[in-house]
C-alpha cells in the first residue's frame, strides 16, 4: 500500500485555539496521492446502479440497499449485501410514503440508518428523514423517528454537514433542524433503545450537530458562533451521558472564523475535524485518545469538508461530496501513519467496520460513471 510522505510542522501550529484539553501535537500536511492502494483479499461490488453500498460489516459484508429495477428511483430497500452476488433485505420501510435508504453506521448486530423522500425541483434544500434501525436478535427493522413526525411538515431544511446516526447499546443518535417557538435550529435528537416507555420517542438533547455516540453517552458540537446557509462555526465540544450535558473543549479564533465540521468516536479513540468552510483553509482533523487525555496527531487536508469512519485500528476519510481535493486518506492510531486510498470526486467516501479492519473504497466504474466499491483488508 502506498503511503503519502507527509510533511510535519511545529506542533500547536493551528489557526485556532482549544482550551479544555491537550491539544498539543505535530501536524501532518496530506497531499494528493496518484495510485490507489491495494487492498488484501478485496472484492468488488455496484458499479451498475444495483447495488450501493454504504460501509462494510466483515469480509463477505457490507450494509447498504439494492434493487433489481435501477430505473426506478423509489424500489432500493436496505440490504446486506454479500461477496457472492446476493442480497439480504433489511426492509424498514414500512411507511406509505417512499423513504430511500442512505447512509449509516453499526455492526454485525445492530445498524441504524438514514433514509429520505427523494426531493422534487421545488423542495431544493429540505432533508425529509427518517431513522431506521435492524437488529440481528429480532431479525427485522423498524422505523425510530422522521422529520415529518417531530416538525409536522415534509420541508425541514437540510443541516449544515453530511451526518450520519450513530448508536451505542442503549440510546441512537442524529443531528436535525428542529422548529422551536418558530425558528429553526440545529439540534442533536436522541432516541431510546431500551424496553421502556420512552422508547421510539425522540428526545432533543441540546442545539448542536455531528452527534457520535461512545460508550457513555453522546459527543457532539454546539454554540455556533457563526452562521451562513452553508456553514456553521461551531465553537464548543460537549458531552451528555444521558442525563445532562458538559463541555469537554471550547474553540476560538480570530472573529469567530473556524468551527467544529465533524466528530467521530469508537472504542479509546476520538476525532474532531475543524473548518473555516473555504477549500483554501482546508480541514485539521484532530486525534485524540478516550475522553480527551492526550492529543496524538493532527492532520491537515486541503477539502472544505471532511467525513470519516473509524475503528480502534484507522480512521478513514474524504471530502465527502465535495468535488475539490478528492483524495481518500487512512491513519493509523498505533503506527501514527497516514496511508493514501486513492480519490473519487463528488464521492470521496471510504468507510471502515467497526469490528475489524475491512475498508471499502469508491471508485468510478465504466458504467455511466456508477459508483462500484472495492471492499479488502487493510493493513
Amino acid at each position: 500500500m502506498e503511503q503519502v510522505r507527509p510533511k510535519t510542522f511545529q506542533a500547536n501550529a493551528l489557526p485556532f485555539t482549544i482550551t479544555g484539553v491537550d491539544s498539543k501535537a505535530d501536524t501532518v500536511e496530506v497531499s494528493e496521492g496518484s495510485e490507489p492502494a491495494e487492498l488484501s483479499d478485496s472484492w468488488t461490488l455496484g458499479g451498475d446502479f444495483r447495488q450501493i453500498a454504504s460501509f462494510p460489516i466483515d469480509a463477505d459484508t457490507v450494509f447498504g440497499s439494492t434493487t433489481d429495477t435501477p430505473d426506478n428511483l423509489q424500489s432500493y430497500s436496505a440490504a446486506m449485501l454479500r461477496r457472492d452476488g446476493s442480497a439480504q433485505s433489511l426492509g424498514g420501510n414500512d411507511s406509505a410514503e417512499y423513504y430511500e435508504p442512505q447512509d449509516g453506521s453499526g455492526d454485525g448486530s445492530r445498524i441504524v440508518w438514514r433514509a429520505s423522500t427523494i426531493n422534487t425541483v421545488d423542495q431544493t434544500g429540505y432533508d425529509n428523514w427518517q431513522i431506521q434501525i435492524w437488529d440481528k436478535s429480532s431479525s427485522s427493522s423498524k422505523v425510530l423517528g422522521s422529520a415529518e413526525e417531530i416538525n409536522g411538515t415534509n420541508a425541514t431544511p437540510q443541516t449544515y454537514g453530511e451526518i450520519v446516526p450513530t448508536a451505542n447499546d442503549d440510546y441512537a443518535y442524529f443531528a436535525s433542524n428542529i422548529r422551536i417557538n418558530g425558528t429553526w435550529q440545529e439540534s442533536v435528537l436522541s432516541w431510546s433503545l431500551k424496553s421502556t416507555g420512552t422508547q421510539g420517542k425522540a428526545t432533543i438533547i441540546d442545539s448542536g450537530n455531528f452527534p457520535a455516540a461512545t460508550q457513555k453517552g453522546v459527543i457532539y458540537a454546539s454554540s455556533a458562533e457563526q452562521k451562513t446557509n452553508k456553514f456553521k462555526a461551531y465553537s464548543k465540544l460537549m458531552r451528555n451521558d444521558g442525563q445532562a450535558s458538559s463541555t469537554v473543549f471550547s474553540l476560538s479564533s480570530k472573529n469567530a472564523k473556524w468551527g467544529i465540521s465533524g466528530i467521530w468516536a469508537h472504542g479509546n479513540y476520538r476525532a474532531v475535524s475543524f473548518s473555516d468552510g473555504t477549500i483554501d483553509s482546508g480541514n485539521y482533523i484532530g486525534l485524540w485518545s478516550d475522553d480527551f487525555a492526550h492529543c496524538l496527531a493532527w492532520v491537515h487536508v486541503k477539502s472544505s469538508s471532511v467525513i470519516a469512519s473509524m475503528n480502534d485500528s484507522w480512521i478513514v476519510w474524504g471530502s465527502g461530496s465535495q468535488t475539490d481535493n478528492a483524495g481518500m486518506y487512512a491513519f493509523n492510531w498505533s503506527k501514527k501513519e497516514v496511508k493514501y486510498l486513492g480519490e473519487l470526486e463528488g464521492y470521496s467516501r471510504p468507510t471502515i467496520a467497526s469490528e475489524n479492519d475491512i475498508v471499502m473504497i469508491p471508485k468510478h466504474s465504466d458504467s455511466d460513471q456508477a459508483v462500484s466499491f472495492t471492499v479488502g483488508q487493510l493493513r
